[in-house]
C-alpha cells in the first residue's frame, strides 16, 4: 500500500462471531506529509485500505472491495491523538472461497471512528 507502512497489526484475536485486531498507526508514514503534516489526519481511503488488509489477514488471501453498501466516518483518525486503534471485523461467506460480506468497526475504547459494510472478493 505504502513504501512506509501506514499501520502495524499488533495482535489478532479470533472471537466466536468476529476477529478483533489491535492496530498501531505509523505517524512517520509518507501519507501524513501531504495530509496535514502540522496535524496529521488519516485519509478515509487509507482507513478503508487498513480494514481491507485486515480482512485479507482473516481470509488468508488477497481481496478487493467489490461494493461498499455503507461507510460512516464518525470521527477523524489522527496518529498524534490516537495512535492505537481496535478493529472488529466479520467476514460472512457469500460464495465460499470467492466472496464475503464484510462488516467492520474501527474504534478505540468507547469512541467509534468508522463503520463499514461491504462485499469483498478474491483478487
Amino acid at each position: 500500500m505504502f513504501k512506509t507502512p501506514f499501520f502495524t497489526i499488533l495482535s489478532k484475536e479470533e472471537q466466536a462471531d468476529a476477529t478483533v485486531f489491535e492496530l498501531q498507526l505509523n505517524p512517520d508514514c509518507e501519507v501524513y506529509q501531504g495530509h496535514f503534516p502540522e496535524k496529521a489526519v488519516a485519509p478515509g481511503v487509507c482507513n478503508i485500505g487498513m480494514i481491507r488488509s485486515c480482512a485479507e489477514e482473516m481470509a488468508g488471501r488477497k481481496l478487493f472491495l467489490n461494493a461498499i453498501s455503507q461507510c460512516k466516518f464518525t470521527a477523524l483518525v489522527t496518529p498524534g491523538e490516537c495512535p492505537r486503534l481496535s478493529l472488529r471485523a466479520q467476514l460472512t461467506p457469500i460464495e465460499p472461497g470467492q466472496s464475503w460480506k464484510l462488516r467492520a468497526t474501527l474504534y478505540h475504547e468507547d469512541k467509534t471512528y468508522l463503520e463499514l459494510k461491504a462485499e469483498v472478493m478474491t483478487a
